[in-house]
C-alpha cells in the first residue's frame, strides 16, 4: 500500500473537518426553518402567549387600551363610600371623621376622615352607665343614669363615677366594660382640667373605630337594652347629626381643647335596609372657638348625618345572631 505523504494527509483532514462542519450548519438551518415555520402558524391562530395575554387585557370598545386594576368595574360598597367620602369631606369646614361597624358582623371597620382620635367628652357616658348598671343584680336605671344619657347632664355622671369608688376604681370598673366587649381603650382617672369642671372619664381618649366597634357588641347584648333605649329618648336640643336620622339611638360629646379648638363627636346605632350599623361621627371645625365652635361642630355632624342617610345602602350592617 501506497503511503500517504505527510501533505496528503494533512488534505485528507481538512476535508473530513470541512464535512462534518457543513453537516452541523444543515442541521441548524433545518432547526431554524422549523422553528420560523411554528411562529408563524401561531401568529395566524392566536396561540402565542402575547396574543393570549393581548385579548384578555384589552378592553373591547377600545381595542388599542389595556385594562387597568384601577378602571375595574363593580367597586365595593367600602371603595365606593371611600373615595366618595373623601371628597365629601373637603367641603366641610372642619376635620372630619367616620367609623362604622356591621352590628352582629365580623367586627371589621370601616373608617373614613382625617379625624380619628380624642378626648370622649360625653359619649364617655355611654360606658360609664353600663358599668354602672353591672353593679346592680336587677341592672336598674336610676333617674341619674336617665339624665346622664338623655339630656347629658354632668353633675348626675360625676355622681355616678363617685358611686363607683375611688376615681381609679371607677375608672377599673369602665375599663372592665370596655374590656369585655373587645375595647382596648384605657380610662382617664386623673383630672387633668380639674379648674375648668371637666370630668376625669371625658378626657379619656376613645378612638372612632373603638367606639364603633364598642357598639355593634353592645347591640347585641340583652343587658345593654336599658341603656340602648335611654340612647333612643336623647332630648330634643341634643337631637342634631345622628340624632336627625330617623329611629337612631346616640349619645353626643363635645367640649373645647386647651387652646378653646372645640370638637362635637358622636357615637350610635343606625337603622339601615340591610340591617344596622354602629356608626361613630366627629368633626372639629375650622373656626372652632368658642360657643359658634359648638354650633360649627354641630353643623358639620348634620353634614355629615345626611350624606350617612344618602349612602345608608352602601353601609355596612346587619342583626344580632
Amino acid at each position: 500500500m501506497k503511503q500517504l505523504s505527510f501533505a496528503d494527509e494533512q488534505a485528507n483532514r481538512r476535508r473530513r473537518a470541512l464535512g462534518f462542519l457543513a453537516a452541523i450548519l444543515s442541521i441548524c438551518l433545518v432547526a431554524l426553518v422549523a422553528i420560523l415555520v411554528a411562529h408563524r402558524r401561531a401568529d395566524s391562530t392566536g396561540g402565542s402567549l402575547q396574543s393570549q395575554t393581548d385579548v384578555a387585557t384589552t378592553n373591547p370598545d377600545h381595542p388599542e387600551s389595556p385594562v387597568s386594576a384601577a378602571s375595574a368595574p363593580n367597586p365595593s360598597p367600602a371603595e365606593r363610600l371611600s373615595v366618595e367620602f373623601s371628597d365629601f369631606a373637603d367641603s366641610i369646614p372642619a376635620v372630619v371623621g367616620l367609623a362604622a361597624v356591621a352590628v352582629g358582623g365580623d367586627g371589621s371597620v370601616l373608617s373614613l376622615g382625617k379625624w380619628d382620635a380624642g378626648p370622649a367628652w360625653s359619649t364617655s357616658k355611654v360606658p360609664l352607665v353600663l358599668a354602672k348598671m353591672q353593679q346592680d343584680p336587677n341592672h336598674t336605671i336610676a333617674p341619674q343614669m336617665t339624665k346622664a344619657i338623655t339630656q347629658s347632664d354632668n353633675d348626675s355622671a360625676k355622681k355616678i363615677w363617685a358611686s363607683m369608688g375611688t376615681p381609679q376604681e371607677a375608672a377599673s370598673k369602665m375599663e372592665e366594660v370596655l374590656r369585655a366587649f373587645g375595647d382596648p381603650t384605657v380610662v382617664e382617672y386623673r383630672e387633668l382640667r380639674a379648674a375648668e369642671g371637666y370630668s376625669a372619664f371625658g378626657q379619656t381618649n376613645w378612638s372612632l373605630a373603638n367606639q364603633a366597634s364598642f357598639m355593634s357588641r353592645i347591640a347585641c347584648d340583652q343587658q345593654a337594652v336599658p341603656l340602648l333605649d335611654l340612647m333612643g329618648q336623647v332630648e330634643k336640643d341634643q337631637r342634631w347629626g345622628l340624632g336627625t336620622i330617623p329611629d337612631a339611638r346616640f349619645k353626643g360629646g363635645w367640649g373645647p381643647s386647651t387652646s378653646g379648638q372645640y370638637l362635637v363627636r358622636q357615637v350610635g346605632l343606625v337603622p339601615t335596609p340591610k340591617g344596622t350599623v354602629a356608626v361613630a361621627i366627629a368633626a372639629q371645625p375650622n373656626a372652632g372657638e368658642g360657643p359658634g365652635g359648638l354650633e360649627n361642630g354641630e353643623r358639620a355632624l348634620d353634614t355629615i348625618a345626611g350624606w350617612i342617610t344618602s349612602h345608608l345602602e352602601d353601609f355596612p350592617a346587619g342583626s344580632c345572631a
